[in-house]
Protein backbone atom coordinates (compact mmCIF):
# COMPACT_ATOMS: atom_id res chain seq x y z
CA UNK A 1 0.00 0.00 0.00
CA UNK A 2 2.96 2.64 1.01
CA UNK A 3 3.98 2.22 -2.74
CA UNK A 4 0.35 2.88 -4.48
CA UNK A 5 0.16 5.73 -2.38
CA UNK A 6 3.62 6.33 -3.36
CA UNK A 7 2.51 6.20 -7.12
CA UNK A 8 -0.13 8.22 -6.14
CA UNK A 9 1.30 11.03 -4.55
CA UNK A 10 3.58 11.20 -7.53
CA UNK A 11 0.92 11.13 -10.53
CA UNK A 12 -0.50 14.17 -8.10
CA UNK A 13 2.80 16.33 -7.92
CA UNK A 14 2.69 15.67 -12.10
CA UNK A 15 -0.59 17.01 -12.73
CA UNK A 16 0.05 20.19 -10.11
CA UNK A 17 3.25 21.18 -11.95
CA UNK A 18 1.97 20.61 -15.71
CA UNK A 19 -1.60 22.62 -14.09
CA UNK A 20 1.05 25.69 -13.48
CA UNK A 21 2.65 25.89 -16.64
CA UNK A 22 0.97 27.39 -20.06
CA UNK A 23 2.56 24.66 -22.55
CA UNK A 24 0.94 21.42 -22.35
CA UNK A 25 -0.03 18.94 -24.93
CA UNK A 26 -1.99 15.95 -25.46
CA UNK A 27 -0.65 13.33 -27.69
CA UNK A 28 -2.53 9.81 -28.74
CA UNK A 29 -1.03 6.92 -30.23
CA UNK A 30 -0.79 3.82 -31.78
CA UNK A 31 1.91 1.40 -33.34
CA UNK A 32 2.87 -2.44 -32.17
CA UNK A 33 3.59 -3.94 -28.78
CA UNK A 34 5.17 -7.29 -27.95
CA UNK A 35 5.60 -9.90 -24.79
CA UNK A 36 9.19 -10.41 -23.13
CA UNK A 37 7.49 -12.34 -20.47
CA UNK A 38 10.21 -14.22 -18.36
CA UNK A 39 10.34 -17.87 -19.51
CA UNK A 40 8.15 -17.70 -22.79
CA UNK A 41 8.72 -20.12 -25.68
CA UNK A 42 6.75 -17.51 -28.00
CA UNK A 43 6.30 -14.23 -28.53
CA UNK A 44 2.57 -12.40 -28.79
CA UNK A 45 2.15 -9.06 -30.18
CA UNK A 46 -0.52 -6.65 -31.09
CA UNK A 47 -1.65 -2.85 -31.78
CA UNK A 48 -1.41 -0.67 -28.74
CA UNK A 49 -3.68 2.03 -28.27
CA UNK A 50 -2.62 5.00 -25.82
CA UNK A 51 -2.69 8.82 -24.71
CA UNK A 52 -0.29 10.74 -22.72
CA UNK A 53 -0.91 14.31 -21.30
CA UNK A 54 2.41 16.29 -21.07
CA UNK A 55 3.64 19.09 -18.82
CA UNK A 56 6.74 20.95 -19.96
CA UNK A 57 7.93 22.23 -16.75
CA UNK A 58 11.52 23.23 -18.67
CA UNK A 59 12.62 24.12 -21.73
CA UNK A 60 13.80 20.60 -22.08
CA UNK A 61 11.76 18.77 -19.70
CA UNK A 62 8.49 16.94 -19.69
CA UNK A 63 6.51 15.34 -17.25
CA UNK A 64 3.32 13.66 -17.81
CA UNK A 65 0.86 10.88 -17.48
CA UNK A 66 -0.07 7.92 -19.49
CA UNK A 67 -2.54 5.58 -20.21
CA UNK A 68 -1.73 2.35 -22.70
CA UNK A 69 -3.43 -0.60 -23.65
CA UNK A 70 -2.51 -3.68 -25.22
CA UNK A 71 -5.98 -4.40 -27.83
CA UNK A 72 -7.05 -8.10 -27.22
CA UNK A 73 -4.03 -8.29 -25.06
CA UNK A 74 -1.23 -10.69 -25.52
CA UNK A 75 -2.32 -14.22 -27.37
CA UNK A 76 -1.06 -17.25 -26.90
CA UNK A 77 -2.30 -20.90 -28.43
CA UNK A 78 -1.09 -24.36 -26.82
CA UNK A 79 -1.48 -27.57 -26.25
CA UNK A 80 -2.54 -29.41 -23.05
CA UNK A 81 -2.95 -33.10 -23.30
CA UNK A 82 -5.37 -32.77 -26.11
CA UNK A 83 -6.59 -29.30 -24.87
CA UNK A 84 -6.20 -26.68 -27.26
CA UNK A 85 -6.10 -23.25 -25.54
CA UNK A 86 -5.53 -19.88 -26.26
CA UNK A 87 -4.74 -17.57 -23.38
CA UNK A 88 -5.04 -13.86 -24.13
CA UNK A 89 -3.58 -11.78 -21.37
CA UNK A 90 -4.76 -8.26 -20.76
CA UNK A 91 -2.62 -5.47 -20.43
CA UNK A 92 -3.24 -1.99 -19.37
CA UNK A 93 -0.94 0.46 -17.65
CA UNK A 94 -1.34 3.93 -15.96
CA UNK A 95 1.67 5.60 -15.46
CA UNK A 96 3.85 9.27 -14.70
CA UNK A 97 7.08 9.98 -16.86
CA UNK A 98 9.41 12.27 -17.33
CA UNK A 99 11.49 12.97 -20.90
CA UNK A 100 14.11 14.84 -21.73
CA UNK A 101 14.92 16.13 -24.67
CA UNK A 102 18.44 16.62 -26.27
CA UNK A 103 17.37 20.19 -28.76
CA UNK A 104 14.39 21.79 -29.34
CA UNK A 105 14.75 22.00 -33.15
CA UNK A 106 12.13 20.35 -35.40
CA UNK A 107 14.08 16.95 -35.20
CA UNK A 108 14.75 16.25 -31.39
CA UNK A 109 15.60 13.45 -29.63
CA UNK A 110 14.44 12.56 -26.37
CA UNK A 111 15.01 10.03 -23.25
CA UNK A 112 12.29 8.54 -21.21
CA UNK A 113 11.79 7.10 -17.92
CA UNK A 114 8.51 6.14 -15.84
CA UNK A 115 6.64 4.21 -13.09
CA UNK A 116 3.21 2.86 -13.67
CA UNK A 117 0.40 0.32 -12.43
CA UNK A 118 0.04 -2.96 -14.51
CA UNK A 119 -2.88 -4.56 -14.35
CA UNK A 120 -5.06 -7.14 -16.54
CA UNK A 121 -6.41 -10.59 -15.96
CA UNK A 122 -5.69 -13.55 -17.82
CA UNK A 123 -8.81 -14.79 -20.32
CA UNK A 124 -8.10 -18.36 -21.33
CA UNK A 125 -10.44 -20.31 -23.88
CA UNK A 126 -9.81 -24.09 -24.39
CA UNK A 127 -11.18 -26.71 -26.83
CA UNK A 128 -11.80 -30.18 -26.23
CA UNK A 129 -13.55 -32.82 -28.34
CA UNK A 130 -15.82 -30.51 -29.46
CA UNK A 131 -16.63 -29.13 -25.92
CA UNK A 132 -15.99 -25.29 -25.67
CA UNK A 133 -14.98 -23.66 -22.66
CA UNK A 134 -13.67 -19.70 -21.21
CA UNK A 135 -12.37 -18.34 -18.13
CA UNK A 136 -10.74 -16.16 -16.83
CA UNK A 137 -7.81 -16.29 -14.51
CA UNK A 138 -6.85 -13.06 -12.04
CA UNK A 139 -3.48 -11.56 -12.06
CA UNK A 140 -2.72 -9.47 -9.34
CA UNK A 141 -1.98 -5.46 -10.29
CA UNK A 142 1.71 -4.43 -9.76
CA UNK A 143 3.51 -1.53 -9.73
CA UNK A 144 6.21 -1.40 -12.58
CA UNK A 145 9.26 0.55 -14.84
CA UNK A 146 9.34 2.13 -18.48
CA UNK A 147 12.13 3.01 -19.83
CA UNK A 148 12.25 4.19 -23.44
CA UNK A 149 13.69 6.42 -26.10
CA UNK A 150 12.56 8.28 -29.20
CA UNK A 151 12.16 11.11 -31.52
CA UNK A 152 9.82 14.49 -32.29
CA UNK A 153 9.20 15.70 -35.78
CA UNK A 154 8.04 19.36 -36.14
CA UNK A 155 6.68 19.00 -32.30
CA UNK A 156 3.65 17.22 -33.44
CA UNK A 157 4.56 13.72 -34.31
CA UNK A 158 6.52 11.22 -32.62
CA UNK A 159 7.92 7.87 -32.60
CA UNK A 160 8.92 6.35 -29.65
CA UNK A 161 10.23 3.07 -28.01
CA UNK A 162 9.35 1.33 -24.43
CA UNK A 163 10.47 -1.24 -23.14
CA UNK A 164 8.13 -2.36 -19.77
CA UNK A 165 9.82 -3.82 -16.52
CA UNK A 166 6.85 -5.83 -14.03
CA UNK A 167 6.36 -8.69 -12.04
CA UNK A 168 3.38 -9.96 -11.17
CA UNK A 169 1.58 -13.44 -10.19
CA UNK A 170 -1.93 -14.86 -10.43
CA UNK A 171 -3.97 -14.23 -7.77
CA UNK A 172 -6.12 -16.18 -5.32
CA UNK A 173 -9.91 -15.34 -7.09
CA UNK A 174 -10.16 -17.63 -10.42
CA UNK A 175 -13.23 -18.81 -11.89
CA UNK A 176 -14.12 -22.92 -11.71
CA UNK A 177 -14.28 -24.25 -15.21
CA UNK A 178 -14.32 -27.44 -16.49
CA UNK A 179 -11.05 -28.66 -16.74
CA UNK A 180 -9.34 -28.11 -13.63
CA UNK A 181 -5.96 -29.64 -14.33
CA UNK A 182 -4.31 -26.90 -16.40
CA UNK A 183 -6.42 -24.08 -13.92
CA UNK A 184 -5.00 -26.17 -10.54
CA UNK A 185 -1.27 -25.66 -12.07
CA UNK A 186 -1.62 -21.78 -12.56
CA UNK A 187 -3.26 -21.59 -9.16
CA UNK A 188 -0.14 -23.71 -7.29
CA UNK A 189 2.09 -20.96 -8.43
CA UNK A 190 -0.08 -18.49 -7.66
CA UNK A 191 2.21 -17.04 -4.81
CA UNK A 192 5.39 -16.78 -7.21
CA UNK A 193 5.92 -13.34 -9.37
CA UNK A 194 7.23 -14.14 -12.83
CA UNK A 195 8.33 -11.05 -15.24
CA UNK A 196 5.79 -10.13 -17.48
CA UNK A 197 8.13 -7.71 -19.38
CA UNK A 198 7.06 -6.36 -23.24
CA UNK A 199 8.34 -3.44 -25.30
CA UNK A 200 6.22 -1.31 -27.66
CA UNK A 201 6.95 0.90 -30.83
CA UNK A 202 4.78 3.92 -30.63
CA UNK A 203 3.94 6.26 -33.29
CA UNK A 204 1.62 9.32 -32.32
CA UNK A 205 0.50 12.84 -33.06
CA UNK A 206 0.41 15.92 -30.41
CA UNK A 207 -1.77 18.26 -29.72
CA UNK A 208 -0.71 21.61 -28.23
CA UNK A 209 -2.81 22.67 -25.25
Amino acid sequence: MKIRSAVALMLALLVGAGMAQTNNTFSVYTGYTMSAFEDQEDAAGTLPLGIQFGFNVAPNVEVGLEAFNAIGGYKFEADFFGVETETAFNSTIISGYGKYYVSQANLSPFIKAGVGYFLGDANIKMSYMGEEEEDDMKIDPAIGFILGAGVDFNKNFFAEFNYNIVSRKSGEDTDEGDFELMKSAAEDESDDSWGMNAWTIKVGYRFQL
